[in-house]
């Protein structure tokens, strides 16, 4: 029409169109993630749920670029990829770390090395620690550590590090050095240590309650039997204690003993030598620096 306003090379009536397709889209690819996430939470679990739900999410969004562009602006995609030529390339080269990344977001969701609300260790970042997993989108996983920080981690970092995940694996084993001044106060360090670990509650495998029925859940896996060399009791988890090392004037004596929460691991350890500490006093024996 003559009297159509024109904005640069394309109609008013075009760009509201392309405005109001995108908006649409926008719109339906908000209203797809929730009725999935909605449908799949009670079904699934959380990390599948949301990865699935994601995916539709892109996809609606893809294709309501495609059809704004192609239908609105007349533009032919395939052409214009055609055309740019050298431009393309260093793009696609440009872009390849957010493929990588967007792949291997799709195949932790699939494979699920890690899911919401684990413990996990991530080698490779340092700094990091231990951290809870909070949130993986396609791109990135994010976790947040004992001290609060969030840390966003690239996806394909998680399928070519070393991943530690301490939820899955059920629990852990702490070691802590103890140094005394004579093999003759082995023998009571050793009374002192077993006693503070047995009352500990947060120590195994002297546990109550759910704990207890976790911890017998852990020892039906084939895995665990065959860790502890097909040992079926609570038993394989005592404590232990062994002589690192002998000199004139010490012993150096490593403890070992097993927790399930990673996240309590400095607390529990402070807590742990605080008593076996005011113990060994009460008997006697002091510990050397």
């Amino acid at each position: 029409m003559a009297d159509e306003i024109i904005i640069g090379e394309f109609t008013l009536g075009q760009i509201l169109a392309f405005v109001f397709i995108i908006l649409i889209t926008l719109i339906l690819a908000k209203a797809a993630n929730a009725l999935l996430r909605r449908y799949l939470d009670d079904r699934v679990s959380r990390n599948w749920s949301k990865g699935v739900a994601r995916i539709a999410q892109y996809v609606i969004l893809g294709l309501g670029l495609y059809i704004g562009f192609d239908q609105v602006f007349r533009f032919s995609l395939s052409a214009l990829l055609a055309s740019l030529g050298i431009l393309g390339l260093a793009v696609a080269f440009a872009s390849q770390q957010v493929i990588q990344n967007a792949i291997a977001g799709i195949l932790i969701s699939i494979t699920r090395p890690i899911r919401l609300e684990d413990w996990v260790e991530i080698g490779g970042i340092p700094d990091t620690g231990i951290g809870r997993v909070k949130d993986i989108t396609l791109l990135t996983t994010v976790l947040r550590d004992t001290d609060g920080r969030m840390s966003f981690v690239p996806n394909s970092m998680i399928l070519t590090t070393k991943v530690i995940n301490y939820t899955r694996s059920g629990f852990v084993a702490i070691h802590t050095n103890l140094t005394i001044p004579s093999i003759s106060d082995f023998d009571k360090l050793k009374e002192v240590v077993l006693e503070v670990a047995d009352e500990d509650p947060l120590i195994m495998p002297r546990v109550a309650g759910e704990e207890k029925s976790a911890m017998a859940r852990l020892f039906e896996a084939r895995s665990i039997r065959v860790m502890f060399e097909h040992k079926h009791d609570a038993s394989a988890l005592d404590p232990k204690l062994a002589i690192a090392s002998v000199s004139e004037s010490r012993i150096e004596v490593i403890v070992r003993f097993w927790i399930r929460e990673i996240s309590k691991k400095d607390e529990i350890i402070s807590g742990f030598l605080r008593e076996v500490c005011s113990r060994l006093e009460k008997e006697g024996v002091m510990l050397v620096d």
